[in-house]
């Protein structure tokens, strides 16, 4: 098997490159560096599709709404996830805790609102007659107010149970209800996606009107601003779509922060293609654009204690961190689920998270996991290779380590006939790659964290591999017509001949081969056609599969003789003019020999040929034989043959004494063979006359003869 001389480099360093692989507690900054996540922990697993909402008990458990026909489930560390409650509709979609301690739970459809006392009791407690209930909360006095749909209306509940209509929107659904610092109720809204300040009196002031469907999940910051998310579909439609679905198109996460080319004010160039983005409005009524994407899909948002905010994702079950100015976008987590659907911070501080797809609970601590494990996607190298180097740079504190492994194998995705995975590779700046040859190759990369809750930072990863040598391809050898030829395409000359220019007196009629070289074409590629007599001009179309510069060598020979001759070689276009002029008249044939030695050892470079179609060089003019002149009382009659080797007789004319060309037509009729026969009659003007006849082949060949005629009358 040959193989290239020029090794081929695949390097990954980017975070869209890195994305493409699979991440187990790890994190990528915006900047391309793979380190060490945060430890999180699987708590619960309640067997569910969905989680829809968190919400802390006064003990410090947590409340779960599921969608799983209705199912609260109350999980402490403890006591295991115990289902604590089961109403008669579908979903909880909502939950909310009051000053007391009270719990109360939204279900949908057909909504009610339930409340779950602290001594484990539960009733239901009012039933606004509303399809959908969103979300819940409570203010200090310990009022509820409910956002619904389908008639996009917000309900005030008193503690004694009295409800009233608070808030009616032109949406067809309130999404999600939050209180700003002055006591004002901010409602975002689905159909369309807007969001609403309304004050005490239920005076609602539209703040936002986004291009997207829905806008939800509102959080708030220390200096009284806040972050709502946007996502082009219904999250209930997404998410249950996927819930019946058994997998999810892989999405490359394309972000931008505030900063970039794609965080401005004027959303409605740039928001076009995004499914998702994040709001960022100030106490004031002004609003930004933090963050926007066009695969991923934001569900809901929370400021950490350093004051990052962090968004979480779906269809790939994400979750960002955005911090600093300008904003720089991490992907803090993975999960093994497809969309991180609710964030709840405890009352210690914990960070929990619930997840769809599967519905699952997980906590969040402040210590970096121990390890995390990166698995490249698998290169596909197109032919068996050998796989030679990997280096890699990266930054180890406080003894923190990365591991670098490698496997190979010739199946698209890895299974039980691919290598093992190789041993540790212990020299960063380049370790030989111990994995066989083969056409798909991965590598692996193990971070340890150090002492002192320190993380290893990898940047980049390099492998060189040669692949298979392959064979360059000629598709195709292109003969011009005789005497084509082309301008040089970035030529700033013209194919004009200096002091000539008798175009307005030339009544000679244009040879056809010289009429189809000048026809320009439509698109040309190598620059304007031209004419020039005695030139071949050839073509031809090659490829490398290797992507090799190829050199070429034209060969030709005779037709009927085997033996080649070299006409040139050490060509780097793919086009040769030949002056044919050099070679005897006759029928030939060109070869075209492709190479790839410039980037290959002598022993592995490859060539490929290809032959031409037959083509005629015919230098010579037609022969012509004139006879002896007859006089028929004043006429005269000349009669004369014309006759080429090679090529067809394609013009015939003859002047008398110095006067204009005349066209002088075969015998019979038509001009169609090497031999064509003429007689013509002309009256003399004097007596003494001279005939000269001009005689041109299909090849532009011309010749001529001439004849005197003296009258014999005195």
């Amino acid at each position: 098997m040959g193989l290239a001389a020029v090794p081929i480099t695949w390097h990954v360093s980017s975070r869209d490159q890195l994305l493409s692989g699979e991440l187990e507690n790890l994190a990528i900054h915006e900047s391309g560096q793979l380190m060490l996540g945060p430890q999180i922990n699987e708590l619960q697993n309640p067997n569910t599709p969905i989680i829809w909402a968190l919400q802390e008990a006064t003990d410090g458990a947590l409340w779960l709404g599921t969608s799983s026909n209705g199912h609260i489930y109350r999980s402490s560390e403890r006591q295991p996830t115990n289902l604590t409650f089961e109403v008669e509709e579908l979903e909880v979609h909502a939950l909310a805790s009051g000053p007391d301690g009270t719990v109360y739970a939204g279900t949908n459809p057909n909504g009610k609102i339930y409340r779950l006392a602290t001594d484990g009791s539960t009733e239901s407690i009012f039933s606004p007659e509303e399809t959908y209930i969103w979300a819940l909360t409570v203010d200090p006095s310990g009022t509820l107010y409910v956002a619904t749909g389908q008639s996009g209306a917000i309900y005030k509940i008193t503690p004694n149970g009295e409800g009233e209509i608070f808030y009616k929107a032109t949406a067809t659904h309130i999404i999600s209800l939050g209180f700003d610092p002055s006591g004002n109720l901010i409602a975002t809204t689905e159909s369309p996606g807007q969001v609403i300040r309304i004050d005490a009196a239920g005076k609602g002031f539209l703040l936002l009107e986004s291009p997207f469907t829905e806008v939800r999940a509102i959080t708030h910051a220390p200096d009284g601003s806040f972050y709502v998310a946007a996502l082009r579909d219904s999250t209930v439609d997404s998410m249950q779509n996927t819930a019946i679905t058994t997998s999810v198109p892989e999405a490359d996460i394309s972000t931008a922060v505030n900063g970039s080319t794609r965080s401005t004010q004027t959303y409605s160039s740039n928001l076009e293609d995004a499914t998702g983005a994040v709001y960022h409005i100030l106490q004031d009524g002004l609003w930004d654009i933090y963050w926007s994407s066009t695969s991923e899909v934001p569900y809901d948002l929370l400021i950490d204690s350093d004051g990052s905010l962090l968004i979480a994702t779906g269809p790939e079950g994400r979750i960002l961190r955005l911090s600093g100015n300008p904003v720089r976008s991490t992907l803090l987590a993975t999960t093994p689920t497809q969309q991180v659907t609710t964030f709840m911070q405890s009352s210690k501080g914990v960070i929990h998270f619930a997840t769809a797809n599967p519905g699952k609970l997980f906590g969040v601590t402040n210590n970096l996991a121990s390890e995390g494990t990166y698995f490249s996607e698998v290169k596909d190298a197109t032919n068996i290779s050998t796989w030679s180097t990997v280096k890699w740079r990266a930054s180890t504190p406080s003894d923190s380590r990365v591991d670098i492994f490698t496997r190979s194998g010739n199946t698209r995705n890895p299974d039980n006939n691919w290598s093992a995975w190789s041993a540790a590779y212990e020299h960063s700046t380049g370790s030989p790659i111990e994995s066989p040859k083969a056409r798909y190759f991965q590598w692996k990369a193990v971070l340890y964290k150090g002492e002192q809750n320190s993380s290893p930072m990898l940047t980049s990863v390099t492998v060189s591999y040669l692949p298979r040598n392959l064979k360059p391809i000629l598709s195709s050898v292109t003969v011009h017509p005789a005497g084509t030829v082309f301008q040089k395409a970035f030529s700033n000359g013209e194919f004009e001949i200096a002091g000539y220019d008798n175009s307005a007196l030339n009544t000679k009629q244009e040879i056809t081969l010289e009429a189809q070289a000048t026809r320009q074409t439509t698109t040309p590629l190598t620059g304007r056609r031209a004419y020039r007599k005695g030139l071949q001009t050839f073509e031809w179309a090659a490829t490398d599969p290797d992507d090799n510069r190829l050199l070429y060598q034209v060969h030709y020979r005779n037709e009927g003789n085997t033996s080649w001759n070299i006409l040139v070689g050490n060509l780097w276009q793919p086009i040769f003019v030949w002056d044919t002029t050099s070679v005897p008249d006759g029928d030939y044939v060109i070869a075209i020999t492709a190479s790839d030695a410039l980037a290959n050892l002598p022993s592995a470079s490859l060539t490929a040929q290809r032959e031409s179609t037959v083509f005629t060089i015919d230098n010579t003019a037609p022969n012509i034989e004139l006879m002896p002149i007859r006089q028929e009382q004043t006429d005269l009659s000349l009669s004369f043959v014309v006759q080429d080797v090679r090529s067809s007789i394609e013009q015939v004319e003859y002047s008398l004494d110095a006067s204009s060309w005349v066209a002088a037509h075969p015998s019979d009729g038509i001009f169609d063979s090497q031999r064509e026969e003429f007689e013509i009659t002309i009256t003399p003007q004097s007596s003494i006359a001279e005939i000269v006849v001009r005689a041109t082949d299909a090849m532009n060949n011309t010749g001529t003869a001439n004849v005197k005629w003296l009258s014999t009358v005195p």
